[in-house]
């Protein structure tokens, strides 16, 4: 790739990587124009000895409040257990506003709200790259923003804004530490049956509008040691924003 003009700044550990052009590509913006790097996603694939329901009917789940670091697995409201591997965990009091103080902090918080407007998203499956600086101490970060495609119909406008080089992954840690983040960790640890636990991607999810959702696996032969951790910033209204699925 650096032959070819480009310059490596993050490497994955799923075989995707993101390069950002060197500074004399760069567009008007000041933002680099980088090829699609968005990875297709795994497809779900159903259990064999169950059918797709085409109709499901619609279950709320249990949501009683839980304590900062309690791990709580997900029950259906009608006192159903729930057979898959997700769980609700109380996050401390600061956790989000410090989340929130720190993205502003980079500049990054304008950036997602501006990138949302219908006349600014940017196209399916396409990828920039942000330079942006340290609210803690001033030294510059890679961020990267990305669209992914259409999967399936699913029509959404939905951004990805994560970390792209060692130090943005590094203070970003800090931040979340910052918030209390060690408490959601010993939850899950501890849940997990694990003595230690690596934080490989940080990022914000933006979305405003879908037309369905599409079910895929982020993980998959990982014998249950990995998982996504998913805390809501902003949510414009009050309808739910989590649909759960599971395959009875």
């Amino acid at each position: 790739l650096k032959a070819e003009g480009y310059e490596e700044v993050y490497m994955g550990g799923y075989e995707y990587m993101i390069a950002a052009q060197l500074p004399e590509n760069n567009n008007d913006d000041g933002l680099a124009v980088v090829p699609s790097t968005v990875d297709t996603p795994t497809p779900y694939t159903l259990k064999e000895q169950y059918q797709a329901d085409r109709n499901p009917k619609v279950e709320q789940l249990q949501f009683p409040p839980l304590a900062p670091g309690v791990l709580d697995t997900y029950k259906w409201a009608n006192g159903d257990a729930y057979d898959g591997l997700s769980a609700r965990i109380g996050i401390p009091p600061q956790l989000k506003d410090t989340i929130i103080e720190y993205v502003k902090g980079l500049g990054i918080w304008d950036i997602i709200l501006d990138t949302m407007k219908p006349e600014n998203q940017m196209r399916p499956d396409s990828t920039q790259i942000l330079r942006v600086a340290s609210p803690y101490s001033g030294q510059n970060f890679t961020w990267s923003m990305k669209r992914p495609d259409n999967f399936q119909g699913s029509s959404s406008d939905m951004h990805w804004f994560d970390v792209a080089d060692e130090a943005a992954h590094e203070e970003a840690i800090r931040a979340l530490a910052k918030g209390g983040f060690d408490e959601v960790l010993n939850a899950i640890g501890t849940y997990l049956g694990l003595d230690n636990l690596v934080s490989f991607s940080i990022g914000i999810l933006a979305v405003t509008r879908a037309d369905k959702g599409y079910i895929h696996v982020d993980f998959s032969h990982s014998e249950q040691k990995a998982a996504n951790f998913l805390v809501n910033l902003q949510t414009p209204g009050d309808e739910p924003e989590l649909t759960v699925i599971e395959e009875d």
